[in-house]
């Protein structure tokens, strides 16, 4: 894949599964809870998790972006050991 090739502080490659993703996401969301401008995120879906979104779309009229924000930040909520990391 050429993308290593890519110099570039804004890219970050990181290889994830079901068994690390929630690290995975919370390390980066760490790296820029500071940042004052949007970062663009790019997320590779399996079919089934497009098929799902293509269906939330369908049925509520959300962008794919707004019921996936939506969800991480309900997740974010209810995470108490998020909100113990940020009082700290």
């Amino acid at each position: 894949m050429f993308i290593h090739g890519i110099e570039s502080t804004k890219l970050e490659i990181v290889e994830y599964d079901f068994n690390n993703l929630e690290s995975v996401l919370h390390e980066f969301l760490k790296k820029y809870e500071d940042a004052n401008e949007t970062n663009r995120f790019n997320l590779l879906l399996s079919g089934h998790e497009r098929r799902y979104l293509d269906y939330v779309h369908f049925k509520s009229g959300k962008s794919r972006t707004k019921v996936i924000k939506e969800a991480l930040k309900s997740k974010m909520n209810g995470d108490e050991g998020y909100k113990e990391y940020l009082s700290s």
